[in-house]
């Protein structure tokens, strides 16, 4: 990012952080909303996800603009990609989200099935539920555990009205962050913004409602077969040198080919994939093997061998991958408009690090240890038998 140009800055409550890489031949956004399914009213699960298409397919200049969009468990994520010739066009679409907005009634059933049919797609994907089923019993306060429980019941009992009024509690430039990348003056960025949000309806509640639902149980996982689960929270930390050494000591614990994978294959096994969290990624890590003899092999190896030998200084080579693939990862990211946006959301959020890859060079080794030890030492091992999740004692 050296021969970029960045600006940030708060326009009328709406975080927006702008960035000109001259070589880019397009304009892409991304803009995070901090309401999800998490906020669904009791008895109408699926507003959020409606909101969703219903915002999508209602945007402004779609003629000109692609977008997508997708809800998480606290915040909604759109993005759209456009010529640099049409960035007011893509910030008018984005933009246009904000508020609440009147649409037409017969958008309303389309959108409704669309989302049930999405719905379909993730219950025939059982590994899907493994990280929410997890999160609900391991870090029941960072709300991952709730999961989309959206029925045909619930999404119908859910009127335009219902859309407008959500969008008018939740869908607010306060607390929202827009982050815009492309060859063009960032200056110039801005100001479309401050054009765009001009049009932006003010809110006429200015209270905003906690999300009412709670981690549903049983925690369970339909049409998983057997696994071996290991889970563990992230430190909270805050400081940007902190922010960088938890992300190094991720990438050295689950990174492809990195601690965890070279413990699954000592004892003769692999996991079957990293499970992935909706929202803050950062926040829990689970990953699960095929169980098996190998199982307690490998728990005895994650929870003792593993912290001793990076305590006591083994851990030089291994941070010493890890940082290389991180910063392989983030300069493949940083060639895309795209996956710079995505990064610079996670950092004006503060879930992520500024995506400089010379930083990652000046992250302490010593700290970055000390991170990845603390993580093994407070895991937990979980396992699903005949669909049930369970806590293993090793």
């Amino acid at each position: 990012m050296s021969r970029s140009t960045v600006l940030e800055t708060v326009v009328g409550g709406l975080t927006v952080v702008a960035v000109q890489v001259p070589h880019f031949r397009s304009c892409v956004g991304v803009l995070s909303v901090p309401v999800g399914y998490g906020a669904d009213p009791a008895g109408q699960e699926g507003t959020a996800h409606l909101t969703e298409h219903i915002c999508v397919a209602t945007a402004a200049s779609r003629e000109r603009v692609q977008m997508a969009a997708r809800t998480e468990v606290s915040a909604t994520r759109y993005s759209a990609r456009a010529t640099p010739g049409s960035s007011a066009a893509l910030i008018a679409a984005l933009t246009s989200t904000l508020g609440a907005r009147p649409y037409p009634a017969e958008l309303h059933e389309t959108e409704r099935r669309a989302v049930l049919t999405e719905n379909a797609r993730v219950r025939d994907q059982p590994q899907l539920q493994i990280a929410p089923a997890v999160a609900a019993r391991v870090a029941p306060t960072l709300d991952l555990g709730l999961r989309d429980t959206t029925t045909e019941t619930s999404i119908g009992a859910v009127t335009p009205s219902d859309i407008v009024d959500f969008r008018q509690r939740w869908y607010r430039p306060e607390g929202s962050v827009l982050c815009l990348v492309s060859p063009n003056d960032p200056d110039k960025l801005i100001a479309e913004v401050e054009a765009e949000l001009a049009a932006v309806p003010p809110p006429t509640d200015p209270e905003r409602a906690p999300g009412s639902r709670a981690p549903a149980e049983p925690f369970d996982v339909p049409g998983w077969s057997d696994c071996f689960i290991w889970a563990a929270t992230t430190p909270a930390v805050t400081t940007p040198a902190d922010l960088l050494a938890r992300q190094l000591a991720t990438e050295l614990l689950t990174g492809r080919a990195g601690l965890l994978d070279e413990e699954s294959s000592a004892v003769g096994t692999r996991s079957t994939g990293f499970a992935t969290l909706p929202g803050r990624h950062a926040d829990l890590l689970v990953t699960a093997w095929p169980s098996g003899p190998h199982c307690e092999s490998l728990a005895d190896g994650l929870r003792d061998r593993l912290p001793d030998v990076l305590s006591n200084g083994g851990g030089a080579a291994a941070v010493g991958r890890a940082r290389a693939r991180l910063r392989t990862r983030i300069a493949f990211e940083q060639q895309s408009p795209g996956g710079l946006a995505s990064m610079l959301v996670r950092y004006a959020l503060g879930q992520g690090a500024w995506p400089d890859i010379r930083e990652i060079d000046a992250a302490a080794d010593d700290r970055v240890v000390e991170l990845a030890v603390r993580m093994l030492r407070e895991a937990s091992f979980w396992r699903i038998a005949d669909s049930r999740l369970g806590e293993v004692a090793v």
